[in-house]
């Protein structure tokens, strides 16, 4: 615990008011990074056999020796960069090995193999056929390249990981310490909880809440969901559709502002923009995609008769409101720093001590903070970073291989050939390709792949580079829900103790804007807030009503149960609204007028006939 608060310490400071070279910041983060990780999962977990604890000793002492080498010599190492000398491939080797091995233990197998394979692409190359072929790169050259320059390990991911998770991850443990995330849930109960399905509004509205502070999909499904999928459970809905919600809602936390998740600073670490640009541009396609899930949860709600919470579950909201409404000054502050131009570090610096200010001042003395919360804080923050951060050395190798095989250009070649020139066939190759990369990758490595891959095809037609990393990112989520490996759903159905496939195909309808929001970015960019104002409200309008009647067509419900016809039918207006154009959306919004009024008739009517019969059997 110790270990984990001093790392939160160091880079609070560095990444607020501190100076540090780059080759620190990066060195240390993998330094902490590393050490902490062989601390929390050693090799024996069950059993401390002597053995496994001397490899944990000695593998701790490589880390810290590499590191330490690796910021000690880099300013003589950058003087002879391309011609490493044999302590050079000493160290370089073993930060490699170590990555592989961090990743290995703490996130699985996958995303080492996968750096694995691109490295040794870069050696076998040369005996590949057709367009995979290259000329093949020296080992000496692969360590120089992706272990010790800063364009591979120690590159822009590790960068952005510990100039933008550290802070925030602080953040979050400061939130939760204080009190923070119990008021948020209770504030989403008392807004949602007697509505009709509330439950399920409840976990949609506090999935939005947390995940825009966590930006980890896994970690609001295991947070929320604990409390949401029992209460989706216990009013009516399926196991496997209450966990399909939470599941869906927490998936949304990747690209909620203002924080969202890890990749989104990645973005802007190598698009070389803002934070806060990247968050802007995040919260017309976020809000849709959440209107998009409340509606098809409410349509289910009205459906099957669901109702709410009973009264006395559901706790007043001026009350709850009174209680916690200070937690709201964090966040506000937060956003405004950020879009005053505050670099994230700060702006998470002076949240966090806003929060920690109102742990110390609460009304109640039984719920201040003492010391050991904000020992705890500082090390929970340090903790959630490491399961995250151990990721960013193995993204950097993988990072390091693509860019050093050019195998990019080589992919990006092949989909414009397959596609035909065909800029929508490209992005569904693009998402075709995220889920296949999602199988054996999380989100963050899933989107820097795709983005490093594909950026180039869609940079091909014109399309601005922040544009293209924004749609890579949102594929990149797809993973979390759809299968064979989809973590997200699988979570929530463990714990909705449901069916893990029914679970995920049920999260994959809900989800549905979020397969749809890559082709909005390239060819309606007021998606993204780009253009004047009169074309973004255009557009949300559009797309709003569009989003209504394809929820209506997924659920098969209006007034009552559509047939066949009326489901058609309102595809084909959805499909209509989000094509865009005064015909078409005049003719979408027509359809839905026109179905809405034939099933408001057949009630009416079916009231009517029913009222008589009564009437009849009076007397």
């Amino acid at each position: 615990m110790i270990t984990a608060a001093l790392f939160s310490i160091v880079y609070l400071y560095f990444n607020s008011f501190g100076v540090m070279s780059t080759s620190i910041h990066r060195g240390l983060y993998f330094l902490f990074t590393g050490v902490l990780g062989i601390l929390i999962y050693p090799s024996a977990r069950k059993e401390r056999r002597p053995l496994l604890v001397i490899v944990d000793i000695l593998l701790i002492f490589a880390i810290m020796f590499s590191a330490f080498w690796w910021m000690i010599d880099y300013p003589n190492f950058a003087r002879r960069v391309g011609d490493p000398n044999m302590m050079d491939l000493i160290v370089g080797t073993t930060l490699m090995l170590m990555a592989l091995e961090l990743g290995r233990r703490i996130i699985g197998r996958a995303l080492p193999i996968l750096a694995l394979i691109f490295l040794g692409y870069n050696y076998f190359g040369a005996y590949l056929p057709w367009m995979l072929s290259l000329k093949g790169t020296s080992y000496s050259g692969i360590v120089d390249f992706t272990a010790l320059r800063m364009e591979g390990l120690f590159g822009g991911v590790i960068g952005a990981f510990a100039s933008y998770l550290v802070p925030f991850a602080i953040f979050g443990g400061f939130l939760e310490k204080s009190g923070g995330g119990d008021f948020f849930l209770n504030l989403s109960k008392s807004m949602t909880g007697g509505w009709k399905g509330g439950p399920a509004k409840i976990s949609v509205v506090a999935s939005g809440f947390f995940g825009s502070i966590s930006g980890s999909s896994v970690a609001n499904v295991v947070s929320t969901g604990t409390f949401t999928i029992p209460m989706m459970k216990k009013v009516g809905y399926k196991s496997h559709f209450a966990g399909a919600v939470e599941a869906a809602a927490s998936t949304g936390g990747q690209f909620m502002p203002p924080i969202m998740g890890a990749g989104a600073f990645i973005i802007a670490e190598l698009t070389d923009t803002p934070y806060w640009r990247v968050a802007a541009m995040a919260i017309i396609p976020a809000l849709m995609y959440y209107l998009t899930v409340v509606l098809i949860v409410h349509l289910r709600a009205v459906k099957t008769g669901l109702l709410g919470l009973p009264s006395e579950e559901i706790p007043g909201f001026k009350e709850t409101l009174k209680g916690g409404w200070f937690f709201f000054i964090p966040l506000l502050l937060l956003i405004f720093l950020l879009f005053r131009g505050f670099s994230p570090g700060l702006a998470a610096f002076f949240a966090t001590l806003s929060l920690a200010i109102i742990g110390l001042v609460r009304t109640k003395t039984k719920e201040r903070m003492k010391p050991i919360d904000y020992l705890h804080a500082l090390a929970e923050g340090g903790l959630t970073n490491v399961v995250v951060g151990v990721s960013a050395p193995v993204l950097g190798l993988i990072m390091g291989g693509i860019v050093l095989s050019g195998l990019a250009i080589s992919f990006s070649s092949i989909i414009i050939e397959l596609s035909g020139g065909s800029l929508f066939l490209i992005i569904l190759f693009i998402c075709i390709a995220a889920i296949l990369v999602g199988t054996s990758a999380t989100v963050t490595a899933s989107y820097l792949i795709i983005a490093l891959l594909a950026t180039p095809a869609l940079n091909h037609f014109g399309i601005p580079t922040l544009v293209t990393h924004l749609v890579c990112f949102w594929t990149a989520n797809f993973s979390g829900l759809t299968p064979p490996v989809c973590v997200v759903a699988f979570t929530a159905a463990a714990v909705a103790k449901a069916d893990l496939y029914k679970t995920a195909f049920s999260s994959m309808k809900l989800a549905i804007f979020m397969f749809v929001s890559p082709f909005a970015f390239v060819f309606f960019p007021q998606s993204l807030g780009i253009g004047t104002f009169g074309e973004v409200a255009y557009f949300i309008v559009s797309y709003t009503f569009g989003i209504i009647l394809f929820c209506e067509a997924i659920e098969g419900y209006v007034l009552k149960p559509c047939n066949i016809a009326e489901r058609v039918a309102l595809i084909i207006g959805a499909i209509l609204l989000f094509k865009m154009g005064r015909l078409s959306d005049l003719s979408g919004i027509l359809i839905g007028l026109i179905i809405f009024a034939r099933q408001k008739f057949f009630l009416r009517e079916k009231g009517k006939a029913l009222l008589a019969n009564t009437g009849n059997r009076r007397i």
